[in-house]
């Protein structure tokens, strides 16, 4: 394990303390609110902390904001079922309009749960919005301030390590080991997913995002073809179709190399 591999645990532990112990200095009653808010938010990329953030704290706002509504009718609803049906299915349905709203639910279920003689839903959305805030503040400056990390240079070194990958998947084609280059095109596709989610985060940071998307777009290329090749040889294809495969896995390898060596030649295996 590198030293740097160290570096998120830290972030997220000193966030969740920080929190914590800030929530504890203003008086709120959840302290742990606010420290796990911080935990969910921390992500390794400053960008990818802020989205997080951003997400959680705005689906706490919608869900909060919708059982404050349905607690208005608590007077003439008896049934604490009907009541929590009317707030939990709008904050759901919150998720259909974005994937990262997913604590909308969560905090209208917390809110309509306040005993109406302590703080109420008003009260209890507030203070519910005030621990995530809290938390969420803290889990994306510690990815600002602490040891920050880059969305490009993280990029460049997934596309460079499935680069690494793909060759290994030709190597092992030619090799007539079918079943290790499936393995590696599926490592290869997991490495495709979290690229993906770092240029997404990028677009808090100054990262040049038409440059991280001509690399992803050329890693793609470089990944059909290779699969393409790898089918061709499993399948014992004609040489002329084996050779055309080969032609062009090697133009998009060379093609992916060459990007990434024009933007940092210290990367491995560009």
């Amino acid at each position: 394990m590198r030293m740097f591999d160290l570096v998120p645990p830290l972030r997220l532990a000193v966030a969740a303390l920080a929190a914590f112990a800030a929530s504890a200095a203003l008086g709120l009653p959840e302290g742990y609110w606010a420290a796990l808010s911080a935990v969910i938010v921390a992500r390794p990329l400053p960008g990818a902390a802020t989205q997080a953030g951003t997400d959680r704290l705005v689906g706490t706002f919608v869900g909060g904001g919708v059982a404050c509504g349905a607690a208005l009718l608590r007077p003439w609803v008896e049934s604490d079922l009907a009541l929590l049906a009317l707030a939990l299915l709008p904050s759901a349905l919150a998720m259909t309009w974005k994937d990262g709203w997913r604590t909308a639910p969560v905090a209208a279920v917390i809110v309509i749960s306040a005993v109406p003689g302590a703080h109420g839903a008003a009260g209890a959305a507030l203070l519910r919005v005030a621990e995530i805030a809290l938390g969420a503040g803290f889990g994306v400056a510690t990815a600002w301030l602490l040891l920050p990390a880059s969305s490009e240079r993280a990029a460049e070194g997934l596309a460079a390590k499935a680069l690494g990958l793909l060759r290994e998947v030709r190597a092992a084609a030619e090799a007539g080991e079918a079943e290790a280059a499936r393995g590696h095109l599926a490592r290869v596709g997991v490495l495709r997913l979290r690229l993906g989610r770092v240029i997404g985060g990028s677009k808090w940071e100054r990262a040049d995002r038409d440059a991280l998307a001509r690399l992803q777009a050329a890693l793609a290329r470089l990944s059909i073809s290779t699969a393409y090749l790898a089918r061709a040889l499993a399948e014992a294809a004609p040489e002329a179709a084996a050779d055309h495969a080969r032609g062009l896995a090697h133009r998009d390898a060379a093609a992916l190399a060459a990007l990434l060596k024009s933007r940092r030649p210290d990367v491995p295996g560009a």
